[in-house]
């Protein structure tokens, strides 16, 4: 976990690629890889009903991670908490009482970061199955 002198946290390979900072000596080899989530997954889940704020939240959001491929069906859950938290954040800031809503996500999103459900988690876990033995670079040729 750290303290507040042990370094910014680590950015998701991904948004490595993207931000054209990925350096090989510095990524996880054994980072799981998981399949990005469908496009079906931009429709609000059903546990959003009747917030319109969290509905906005997720239709603005998720389609975009989806896109770039900083999303899979593992976040399903933390997003759906995010929204949330997102719209109680807005309802509470109106009546000047947004402590308790920051308060909360603040501890979701390290709970969720030290259990991989994020990106940034998934690049410092090792993935229980093993990789396939690396290809030779001749491999074939003979």
């Amino acid at each position: 976990m750290g303290n507040k002198n042990s370094g910014p946290r680590s950015r998701p390979t991904a948004l490595k690629v993207l931000h054209g900072t990925t350096r090989k000596d510095r990524l996880n080899p054994h980072e799981p890889k998981l399949a990005p989530a469908p496009e079906s997954f931009d429709v609000p889940p059903a546990e959003l009903d009747g917030d319109d704020l969290a509905r906005a939240y997720w239709v603005r959001v998720v389609p975009m991670l989806r896109r770039i491929g900083l999303v899979s069906e593992l976040e399903r859950e933390p997003l759906i908490a995010l929204c949330e938290q997102w719209s109680r954040y807005r309802t509470t800031r109106k009546k000047k009482d947004s402590r308790d809503a920051a308060d909360a996500l603040k501890e979701c999103h390290k709970f969720w970061t030290e259990l991989g459900f994020n990106p940034s988690g998934r690049t410092k876990m090792i993935a229980l199955v093993k990789p396939e033995a690396p290809v030779a670079k001749w491999a074939g040729m003979l």
